[in-house]
């Protein structure tokens, strides 16, 4: 019985000793595997998918068509260049890629000359020292290129003052908006404080990610200071934009014979493209008619208050857009009853809607902004 048993614990014994030897051949001829999947989501206006590969995906401070990628390094490699297709949707596209300049800085590149909400397919390829593609890096080991598809979302200025960021919004205040309901806002807000300061909005709720709140009464996102990054950052940029779109307009040389006419009161005026200035209060106290094509712009400067009186309309004639329209104003804005307004205010202080009040533009205030049964649409 002794011999059987000797020889059964010999066969284990080999059959463990197989099997170990087996796993430690696997495991130093199996090659690692490929790097890919794991997407990112970039902000800043981007929206994009990308492998894991990609360590950096925004838009550059450079101007809003301009992206930045960030990418892992290829060991062969002595460049790198950027391919670009863009297509009409968010699946990827069967077009010709274009190349783009070829960069030795590393592992960056810039792509110039995007079109604002348009879909791009990316695509990163190595370039060796024979001067050929040698694949995509993206994936490493894959003879494929991958593709990164990117949308640029941000708003391109059009009006007589650059708004930059800020004309992501049509509503920016500093320190409070509040709202006696039920208003209509169409696009986004900002405030830059914390989200407490926004007050009397029904069904205010912050979202899944915290990076920002919803309203029923405003068709688009309401942002505030305390949400999650990269929310802070991109208020403060268009809190710098908006002060900086305050300076420039009540820098502007007026027109010549546009100096405070009406001494600061007007009603029943039809008003030509151009700067005008007021010294002091202006007072609109019956409605007024700016006349002017498509492309002219107009741009009022006022010292002190700007009141429009109740059932007072701002007219727009002869192609005039409310997007070429500027409001600077010193102090107070106040919209009256039912007022109808048109054109972009840029108030140093704080801006007030009276009940029934409507502006088609946009509202900024260094201070506070406060609406009543109100409505709001962009420019």
């Amino acid at each position: 019985m002794v011999l059987p048993l000797v020889i059964f614990v010999g066969i284990v014994v080999a059959v463990i000793a197989l099997i170990l030897g087996w796993l430690l051949f696997t495991a130093l001829t199996t090659p690692p595997p490929a790097a890919g999947g794991g997407g990112v989501t970039a902000g800043g206006g981007v929206n994009a998918t990308a492998p894991a590969n990609v360590t950096g995906l925004a838009l550059a401070s450079s101007g809003v068509t301009t992206l930045a990628i960030t990418f892992m390094a290829a060991s062969t490699a002595t460049s790198y260049k950027a391919q670009v297709r863009s297509g009409s949707s968010a699946v990827v596209g069967t077009g010709t890629f274009v190349d783009q300049a070829s960069t030795t800085s590393g592992t960056t590149t810039t792509i110039t000359g995007l079109t604002a909400s348009t879909f791009y397919d990316i695509k990163i390829i190595s370039v060796n020292s024979a001067g050929s593609s040698s694949g995509a890096i993206l994936l490493s080991s894959s003879a494929s290129p991958i593709e990164t598809q990117v949308a640029t979302s941000t708003t391109v200025d059009n009006g007589p003052v650059a708004l930059g960021t800020a004309a992501n919004y049509v509503i920016f205040a500093e320190s409070g908006v509040s709202d006696a309901p039920t208003s209509a806002v169409t696009g986004n807000v900002g405030l830059y404080t914390a989200a407490a300061a926004y007050t009397g909005f029904s069904n205010f709720a912050e979202f899944s990610d915290n990076t920002y709140w919803t309203s029923s009464e405003v068709t688009g996102k309401m942002y505030a200071k305390d949400n999650a990054a990269p929310t802070p950052a991109t208020l403060l940029q268009a809190q710098t934009d908006m002060q900086a779109a305050y300076t420039a307009a009540a820098g502007m040389t007026t027109t010549s014979g546009n100096t405070d006419l009406g001494g600061g009161t007007i009603g029943g005026n039809t008003l030509t493209a151009g700067v005008y200035t007021w010294s002091t209060a202006l007072s609109i106290t019956s409605s007024i008619t700016l006349s002017g094509s498509a492309t002219d712009t107009w741009v009022f400067q006022i010292a002190g208050t700007l009141t429009v009186a109740s059932a007072t309309s701002i007219l727009l004639t002869g192609g005039a857009q409310a997007k070429n329209i500027v409001w600077q104003a010193s102090l107070t804005v106040a919209l009256g009853t039912t007022s109808v307004f048109n054109g972009v205010i840029l108030c140093q202080t704080n801006i007030s809607m009276a009940a029934g009040a409507s502006i088609t533009g946009k509202l900024y205030a260094q201070t506070a902004i406060a609406l009543t049964s109100s409505t709001i649409v962009s420019s």
